[in-house]
């Protein structure tokens, strides 16, 4: 087999204005993966995520540093972009986590806290978790 690559498109993202971060601390597992669910079917948009149990949640805080508490579940959804519509997405998902069961939704600045980059903090915590 031979192959010649004769063209590429490369498309240029811009850098996200803003980014936050949600996060829900829940009960059990059970209504973590429900409030995933209303957000699936509810939200106009798909946010990056990740849910964790509880063993995974405290991993995560003990590598990641950032003060998540020791729920039994969390559910974290990540939206970037404009101010505006970042603000607006971010608000939708605190209320469907809130009427799926979450203890508490926190939206916070990821710049401007001590949260870690998303994709940092979930690739960090699954080989601390299968130990």
């Amino acid at each position: 087999m031979f192959a010649a690559v004769t063209e590429v498109v490369l498309r240029l993202l811009p850098e996200p204005q803003t980014a936050h971060v949600i996060q829900a601390s829940f009960a059990d597992m059970g209504k973590a993966g429900a409030g995933g669910g209303h957000i699936i079917a509810e939200a106009s948009f798909q946010p990056g995520w990740k849910m964790m149990d509880g063993a995974s949640t405290r991993a995560d805080g003990l590598l990641s540093h950032a003060g998540f508490d020791h729920s039994e579940a969390r559910y974290c959804a990540e939206s970037d972009g404009m101010v505006e519509e970042v603000e607006a997405k971010s608000s939708k998902i605190r209320r469907i986590l809130s009427r799926a069961g979450c203890n508490r939704p926190e939206s916070v600045d990821a710049a401007k806290s001590n949260v870690p980059p998303f994709g940092r903090a979930a690739k960090s915590v699954f080989p601390a978790a299968a130990a």
